[in-house]
């Protein structure tokens, strides 16, 4: 595994949990606002993977669980393997994904490798371009209904970008209509973005009116760093 590094513990990364957060390299999308553009290339320093994982070993009196982020980290070729190591330790573990790669995500989901899946929706399937270039949104649509029928606890989440509207957020909602859980998160602004010039977020009132749109097909929406 080409591992970036470890947040140690971390209160808000996976609901009602303490965990770690492990941070892959490497990403297959480009999205304007990103936060982690340092690990985006999968080339560049890695974190030792075996001292990550005796870390985990050591801390599990404390820690609850483990997330598995990025960058990507469906990317990596030996990602079950590691998944697997990371459940042999006893803690629960969350995986966060974009949602590009069904196949991996299907043997994960099967193995039962992930007690909970968060996985990012940019976009409604027909603008993800306002976000991110990628030419297969097929593919996260296929991870999508995947998600919503496996026995894993789980989250979709979109960052509310400048660039989307209230009706965009309505219509990524009604594309997972009837979903356990959609988190609407706000955007914040980064030193990396590609944007030369970025927006400021969205007020409280459009963040409302995107919140209700979306329980209109979500039942349980949460609003993540607005209010």
């Amino acid at each position: 595994m080409r591992l970036a590094g470890i947040h140690k513990n971390s209160f808000v990364d996976y609901p009602g949990h303490i965990a770690a957060v492990i941070f892959t390299r490497g990403c297959n999308l480009n999205c304007w606002y990103c936060h982690n553009r340092h690990i985006i290339d999968k080339a560049g320093e890695t974190a030792n993977a075996q001292s990550i994982l005796s870390f985990l070993k050591e801390r599990r009196g404390f820690l609850d669980g483990v997330v598995l982020t990025g960058g990507e980290p469906l990317l990596q070729e030996d990602v079950l393997d590691f998944m697997r190591t990371l459940k042999s330790t006893g803690l629960l573990v969350k995986l966060d994904t974009n949602g590009t790669n069904p196949k991996a995500l299907s043997s994960i989901l099967k193995e039962g490798l992930a007690d909970y899946v968060a996985m990012d929706i940019k976009a409604p399937y027909g603008k993800y371009d306002l976000i991110t270039p990628i030419e297969d949104v097929e593919s996260i649509q296929v991870s999508a209904g995947m998600i919503m029928e496996a026995n894993a606890e789980y989250e979709f989440r979109t960052t509310f970008a400048p660039n989307l509207a209230a009706e965009d957020i309505g219509e990524i909602a009604q594309s997972v209509r009837g979903a356990k859980k959609y988190c609407i998160q706000q955007f914040k602004k980064s030193e990396g973005m590609r944007a030369k010039i970025a927006p400021d977020p969205h007020g409280v009132v459009e963040i409302m009116r995107a919140e209700a749109l979306a329980k209109k097909y979500v039942r349980n929406v949460i609003v993540r760093g607005a209010y």
